[in-house]
């Protein structure tokens, strides 16, 4: 059994495939974190998430929920989120966007965001991928 599949075996994160089992698991908690991890070949920081992922949720006992995502569905979250960086935790409140911690941080980091993040009374606006849009200059009519 490696590292990533004994988060759900062994810890019982639930394993997300798709939007609707995201939807299923966030919707009625109020505080997730879903894992992204990346092939750990190329991307070996995410060995070191998930050894974190299990320290943290010790320290916030029974305020967040855990859970990770399939592979595929991870890229597919990370497009929707867009989230450049892996591996990554996406922080959800009630399935809505509170903010992600991307690669292997310091302890410190990881308290100081979860916290940040717990905390927050406001949803953050979830950033997304697109070339942003901008408007030329109006040009000034009969002068």
């Amino acid at each position: 059994m490696n590292l990533l599949d004994r988060l759900t075996a062994d810890f019982g994160y639930a394993l997300l495939t798709d939007q609707a089992s995201l939807d299923a698991f966030a919707n009625p908690q109020e505080n997730t974190v879903i894992f992204l991890p990346a092939n750990p070949q190329h991307y070996p920081e995410t060995l070191d998430v998930a050894v974190v992922l299990p320290e943290l949720l010790r320290v916030f006992d029974k305020r967040l929920g855990a859970a990770v995502a399939e592979m595929v569905f991870a890229k597919t979250l990370a497009a929707q989120y867009g989230i450049t960086e892996w591996p990554a935790l996406l922080f959800l409140r009630h399935g809505e966007y509170l903010g992600v911690i991307t690669r292997i941080r310091d302890w410190d980091v990881y308290l100081s965001k979860v916290n940040h993040f717990i905390a927050s009374s406001t949803l953050a606006k979830a950033p997304g991928i697109g070339i942003p849009v901008v408007g030329a200059p109006m040009a000034r009519c009969g002068h």
